[in-house]
């Protein structure tokens, strides 16, 4: 079997995927309003990054059923029993609202069996949508609004056994990550402070750091697992 696969198919039927195959699912689902994905697609070098499109979704409700049919539906299916799902996803601003998608979500998924096992709160460093303006402008209480630099890595786990139950001593020993400085001083926080890829640096319109799918990988799978990304 190849060490990955690409399936240029709808991640609503992943029929290539048998139940109870995979052990982590990794992803980061389309924004609902940040990215004109059609844009990017059609017009090199077309304004994609819009706060005022909604994806094709006739609105917030749509969008957060969306997500529940897949990740609720067939990410469950293919998920082993003690598997892991996270789900990379921020709160959304629309025309001065502000939504919080991953409680939202999060209900959503708990409702039709997951568990929520942990949140991890990804800090951008660097980058983020700036909206304390007005209140530099406007000094005064009820003009403040804080500069969004975090999303929510949030991780849910399929009833079942533990992933260690069952495992060799060999088994656990090639999967033991390093207990250095940075796990200590960072990775074993539930704050992660890792600076997005920069505007770009690659074709995708919101390509996705590399630390964060490894970090999750090394924690939450044993070798020659499948991961998933739908």
């Amino acid at each position: 079997m190849p060490s990955f696969a690409v399936y240029e198919r709808s991640c609503e039927s992943m029929r290539e995927l048998d139940d109870g195959s995979v052990s982590l699912t990794v992803t980061s689902p389309p924004y609902w309003n940040a990215i004109d994905y059609d844009v990017h697609s059609a017009e090199s070098g077309g304004y994609y990054r819009t706060r005022r499109y909604s994806q094709g979704y006739s609105g917030y409700q749509q969008y957060l059923s969306w997500l529940e049919a897949v990740l609720g539906t067939e990410v469950f299916r293919v998920t082993k029993p003690g598997g892991f799902c996270a789900v990379v996803v921020g709160t959304v601003l629309e025309r001065r609202r502000h939504f919080p998608v991953p409680f939202d979500l999060t209900a959503r998924l708990v409702r039709v069996g997951w568990e929520f096992h942990q949140d991890i709160v990804w800090h951008k460093c660097t980058a983020g949508v700036k909206r304390a303006g007005i209140a530099v402008q406007y000094p005064h209480p009820g003009y403040f609004y804080p500069n969004i630099m975090t999303e929510y890595i949030l991780i849910f786990r399929k009833p079942g056994p533990g992933i260690f139950q069952g495992r060799s001593v060999s088994e656990k020993r090639r999967a033991t990550y390093p207990v250095n400085r940075l796990f200590v001083n960072e990775i074993a926080n539930n704050i992660w402070h890792i600076a997005p890829v920069p505007p770009g640096a690659s074709d995708h319109p919101c390509p996705f750091p590399e630390e964060i799918p490894y970090r999750l990988i090394r924690l939450y799978t044993y070798p020659d697992e499948m991961v998933l990304d739908p």
